[in-house]
């Protein structure tokens, strides 16, 4: 909002008294653990100073409202230069400014803007988003996405609306067909700039020629000048945190690989908090970490550009790379296994539901908005085979036996019912294909898949109320190698090394495969027999039933995985993860005896 609304609406604000709820509620909308002020006060010495103070604050705010005296004492806030992981360290411009206002500040700007909103709202144009109530800055880069598909010859116009400028906060996309036009709305916007006295960076100020797929690519190039300097033609340029380019493919292909790099770099970033794997953080604890921090950066804007199969598989691809590295298993691991024990859903389900949200959105808007007069004009208009955005939300839409999008505009869900309805219906899609695509690796036969939720780690990740979780974390990397069958034993060697033999070189007798190596195999009989009468034990006193009576198959999956056989008899989870426990430290002992042995054979 510009200096003259301001002064507007402050001019006919009448003054008026706050009463102790408003307050209240000011203090409460704060977030917490947030840091501290110019004078050391923290939104928590106010939360809980007690009822006196809160007294005190009334008071005062009544006084500062009732003179229009704010003190400058107040106006000072606690800067912080932020690096933007972008240029040179050493030069200033490549640095953020990030300033902590004084609490009292904060709690008085929510009282203002209680009064004041209603009539900025009035003043904001249709195209300005960001800092608005129930708006997505995204649907700002809707707006641009379907003016780039939208094939006119009279001007960037999608049915009757006309589309010349999109705003989010002070980022502004000029459009325009016509060259001329777009010089005098860039004039405009200089002079507007000049007028408010502030600079339009010359650095980010470029054009972008966009070549709509039906069209032939014009050889010259567009002159447009800001200030009398003529603005760079770029081939691709950040908007709302995706890269423009010239063509949609371009743009797609373009904020993917940002996407990745920023995600890869994150990664790293976390390596020295003990996500990396071996040795590591237990994979439980890894996986929140990336889901916190790697992961939205992954699929940031996505929901908007809506990636083709190819950028899906490069997506794919790293996610299911850095998930195999947190769960310490070999990139030969079976691809649903990874799923189903970390809880994360494939790229394309998290762009599904992202996409989804972001509809419900602009379907709660008023019928006034932009978004939603686009979305309906789209619907109606366009056929099954256009680019729209819209047309694309409807085939998601359909894909996850959802409601029409036409019905969700005449009468939109809340926010959280439709969010739970959206990620009931995703999870039980992509849970019973990561089943039937499960059931068809032999590996992953003991790898349980009835009781999975997406969004939830598996069992076999818990470690459970142990005081010692690196040791933990060793043990879970072993059995997840195991249950995966990439553990190399010599069934494995002898498939790719015709100089190898699958029998067991530590008894000589039987091939050494999983069964051989957890049940059989007669030199690590005596470490296997104190894990085991342990396990026999549980299982006799809570479930009426011995482990040696239960055929050999049965005995792996409770070793590899005891919930599968287990939660037909018990739904006790102590006695569950009590099993786990200890046939975690079964494998691990006979993965350590096994190494040790074939060391010295080899002395």
């Amino acid at each position: 909002m510009d200096y003259v609304s301001i002064k507007r609406i402050s001019e006919h604000y009448a003054t008026r008294y706050v009463d102790l709820d408003t307050i209240e509620k000011a203090i409460k909308s704060i977030n917490k653990g947030k840091a501290e002020d110019v004078f050391g006060i923290s939104i928590e010495n106010v939360l809980y100073a007690g009822q006196q103070f809160k007294l005190f604050l009334h008071k005062l705010i009544n006084r500062m409202f009732q003179d229009r005296v704010l003190p400058d004492i107040i106006k000072t806030g606690l800067l912080s230069p932020v690096f933007k992981n972008k240029g040179d360290k050493n030069d200033a411009k490549y640095y953020r400014g990030i300033t902590v206002l004084p609490i009292l500040l904060k709690i008085i700007e929510f009282i203002l803007r209680i009064d004041l909103r209603s009539g900025s709202l009035k003043l904001q144009s249709i195209l300005q988003k960001g800092f608005t109530a129930n708006t997505s800055p995204l649907n700002a880069a809707i707006i641009l996405e379907e003016v780039t598909f939208e094939n006119t010859t009279s001007g960037c116009e999608i049915g009757e609306t006309l589309i010349n400028a999109v705003a989010c906060a002070d980022d502004v996309a000029i459009v325009s067909e016509n060259p001329h036009e777009l010089q005098y709305l860039v004039n405009i916007a200089a002079q507007y700039s000049e007028d408010h006295h502030y600079l339009l960076q010359p650095q980010k100020s470029v054009v972008i020629q966009v070549q709509p797929s039906n069209r032939k690519k014009s050889e010259d190039p567009v002159r447009i000048y800001i200030n009398n300097n003529a603005m760079p033609i770029s081939d691709k340029s950040p908007h709302l945190g995706i890269l423009r380019s010239t063509t949609s493919q371009k743009t797609q292909d373009a904020t993917v690989e940002q996407n990745i790099t920023k995600s890869r770099r994150a990664a790293y970033s976390l390596m020295s908090a003990g996500m990396h794997g071996e040795n590591g953080l237990d994979p439980s604890t890894a996986i929140q970490l990336f889901k916190t921090f790697v992961q939205p950066i992954l699929t940031y804007g996505l929901e908007v550009i809506l990636p083709t199969s190819k950028n899906l598989l490069k997506l794919e691809t790293f996610q299911k790379k850095i998930l195999k590295q947190i769960l310490s298993v070999p990139i030969s691991a079976p691809d649903p296994s990874v799923y189903i024990m970390s809880g994360i859903l494939p790229i394309e389900a998290q762009i599904d539901q992202k996409s989804l949200n972001l509809f419900n959105n602009i379907c709660n808007q008023n019928e006034n908005h932009l978004e939603k007069k686009i979305a309906r004009r789209q619907l109606i208009a366009k056929n099954q085979e256009s680019n729209s955005w819209f047309i694309a939300i409807k085939r998601v839409l359909f894909k996850y036996d959802l409601q029409s999008p036409i019905v969700l505009l005449n009468d939109p869900p809340t926010k959280y019912s439709w969010k739970k309805s959206v990620r009931l219906a995703i999870d039980h899609y992509w849970k019973n294909a990561l089943i039937q695509k499960s059931c068809t690796y032999k590996s992953l036969k003991y790898l349980g898949t009835s009781n999975i939720s997406p969004g939830k780690c598996h069992t076999l990740l818990s470690i459970g109320n142990t005081s010692d979780p690196t040791r933990e974390a060793v043990r879970i990397s072993v059995k997840l190698k195991v249950i995966t069958d990439t553990y190399i034993l010599q069934s494995h060697r002898s498939r790719y090394n015709l100089n190898e033999t699958p029998t067991c070189k530590l008894c000589d007798t039987d091939i050494e495969d999983r069964s051989h190596f957890l049940l059989t195999c007669k030199i690590l009989q005596c470490i296997r027999e104190r894990y085991l009468n342990q396990i026999d034990e549980i299982i006799s006193d809570f479930l009426n039933f011995r482990m040696r009576d239960i055929p050999t198959d049965d005995q792996l999956q409770i070793i590899l995985d005891c919930t599968v056989l287990l939660s037909r008899y018990t739904n006790d989870n102590t006695v569950l993860q009590r099993i786990e426990d200890l046939s975690r430290q079964l494998i691990y002992a006979l993965h350590v005896a096994r190494y040790r042995t074939l060391d010295i054979k080899k002395r």
